[in-house]
């Protein structure tokens, strides 16, 4: 049975730690899996999915090397670019895939994490991208030989049921991700301020938690319309009780939420990103150019009940079979015996 280590630098659960934990879930039967992390709230995630796991610290990498020595991977799974130059220095001898999740502005311009990427990726079996935006952007992604397209896949069933827990609260809006500045909640609450003022009985919540969240704490202090709910390993209720889930993302390459959302018959609204725009239009939901068309399109939505039955009717199931979880794992396991074969 071949053995893979994945590796992520982040400790929290967001779109990169759901698409390993799927993977690992998914394809248990034919591999022996780790799931290599620093220390932080993802651990209760994996404990709960029941996934074999270890810690490391990045200041003390003879951690994670202890780890990998340990675990005697054939390949690493290394999940975006931090934890691919990583593996790449750390590891030469061991194969590695490496899964770009994000596509990030620095990546479109001569650096020196572009150029170390370029290096390190050419050593690499294989370089996966979750959007051909995400490829594309790369600055020097027409000198790679070695990658591939693979849109991220989704459990529809598995969602569908942990959405039908009891007792989730219905809110009008819903913002749902990790509370970064890449993610900007910080723009979702002043759509929310402008939204309030619009619609004083509108109901608002915001699902997830990170460095930011003291700030916006303080920020929806003047916003009784908004509820902070904190991190929730289940946000499926919520989602599929709300009216719409909305992305205020600086940078997303692919759009996950977004996907998650329309499968539980919520309307998805996403910025004008290359990306995430995409696969929200493909799927039938809606793209805004700014904060004042957002708040324009969706004023319009909950004033407008021909507006609303549009939104929902736009929403394509077979669409959304696109991102199917099955033909994820099937590609996913060709891509790991390729690379264990080469």
């Amino acid at each position: 049975m071949i053995k893979v280590a994945h590796l992520l630098t982040s400790n929290k659960y967001g779109g990169a730690e759901r698409v390993a934990m799927d993977i690992i879930k998914g394809l248990k039967k034919d591999v022996s899996f780790i799931y290599l992390s620093p220390q932080g709230t993802i651990s209760e995630s994996l404990k709960q999915a029941n996934i074999v796991a270890d810690t490391f610290q990045l200041a003390n990498i003879w951690s994670l090397i202890k780890s990998i020595r340990s675990f005697q991977p054939d390949l690493i799974h290394a999940h975006d670019f931090k934890a691919s130059i990583l593996a790449n220095l750390l590891f030469p001898k061991i194969s590695i895939v490496t899964h770009i999740h994000q596509a990030p502005a620095w990546q479109t311009k001569r650096n020196l994490r572009t150029l170390m990427f370029l290096h390190t990726a050419r050593k690499n079996k294989k370089i996966l991208y979750v959007s051909d935006w995400a490829r594309e952007s790369f600055l020097f992604h027409s000198k790679l030989r070695n990658t591939q397209v693979v849109h991220n896949g989704i459990d529809f069933l598995e969602i569908e049921k942990l959405s039908q827990q009891p007792g989730a609260a219905e809110y009008d809006l819903l913002f749902v991700g990790r509370l970064e500045p890449v993610k900007n909640p910080l723009r979702f609450v002043r759509i929310a301020r402008s939204l309030s003022d619009i619609l004083p009985t509108i109901k608002i919540g915001i699902v997830g938690d990170g460095s930011l969240y003291e700030v916006l704490a303080e920020e929806c202090k003047q916003i009784p319309q908004v509820t902070l709910l904190g991190f929730r390993t289940n946000p499926y209720p919520l989602i599929a009780n709300a009216k719409v889930v909305i992305s205020t993302s600086n940078s997303d390459a692919f759009g996950l939420t977004m996907i998650e959302a329309a499968a539980l018959k919520t309307i998805p609204f996403a910025p004008n990103l290359r990306g995430i725009a995409d696969i929200t239009t493909h799927i039938g939901g809606q793209v805004y150019l700014d904060e004042q068309d957002c708040v324009q399109q969706l004023v319009r939505l909950y004033t407008t009940d021909v507006e609303s039955k549009r939104a929902h009717h736009s929403i394509s199931k077979s669409s959304l079979q696109s991102f199917s979880l099955d033909n994820y794992l099937k590609e996913i396991r060709r891509v790991y015996h390729a690379a264990n074969t080469m």
